[in-house]
């Protein structure tokens, strides 16, 4: 991003120094900052280095959701001075524009501008995305032998084997494992403890078979 012309404007002739606002407009249509920019100093001319934000907090997932920047002079005692604002956009406007895209600035004279050059849009892989690459999965179970458990011999332990022979870690592995094991590569599932004594001696990761080159 980038603004043009900045010391056109009379205030700004001593120290051209400027940081930009992103702000997004809430369900009740009032504005709230969400991103405030580093701040280019001594430039009238000033390019701020690309940055990466999560669609969640700029527009809350809503493309459509209106969005305006405000540029502002930096005031070493804080008190920034709002040069102007960029009249409203959204993310869909940006993506379906060629860039770079030009805004004019409110309050400013004519030629100056805001430029935002560059917009890439990424999405995280899913779960599916990632089998559909051909992404290879091992299912690996961990359990839990904390104190924090409780004590086995009681009902409000998760270690608790009731007349049934499940307790809390049987039932969600089995629940999780079901799903699971139908995207293992090898069908094997390794499972470790940890917070538990083996051999007299606490350990944090052990194969729950006592076997540690085959914990399957």
């Amino acid at each position: 991003m980038e603004a043009t012309k900045l010391a056109k404007k009379g205030f700004f002739s001593s120290d051209p120094s400027a940081f930009f606002i992103i702000h997004r407009a809430g369900e009740n249509g009032v504005f709230s900052p969400i991103y405030q920019s580093p701040v280019i100093r001594s430039k009238s001319n000033p390019i701020w280095s690309e940055f990466s934000i999560k669609e969640i907090q700029l527009c809350n997932g809503d493309q459509h959701r209106q969005l305006k920047i405000e540029i502002k002079k930096f005031k070493s005692n804080g008190q920034h001075v709002t040069i102007g604002w960029t009249p409203i956009f959204t993310v869909a406007d940006l993506q379906s524009t060629r860039m770079p895209r030009t805004f004019p600035i409110s309050g400013m004279p004519a030629g100056t501008e805001f430029l935002i050059r560059r917009m890439i849009v990424t999405e995280t892989p899913s779960f599916l995305d990632y089998l559909a690459g051909g992404v290879p999965l091992n299912l690996v179970v961990a359990i839990d032998f904390t104190q924090s458990n409780g004590d086995p011999r009681h009902t409000n332990s998760l270690h608790y084997k009731s007349p049934s022979g499940d307790n809390d870690y049987t039932r969600a592995i089995r629940s999780v494992g079901n799903i699971l094991e139908c995207y293992d590569t090898d069908k094997k599932f390794p499972v470790y403890g940890f917070g538990a004594k083996v051999n007299g001696t606490v350990s944090h990761c052990f194969a729950l078979n006592g076997n540690p080159q085959f914990p399957e």
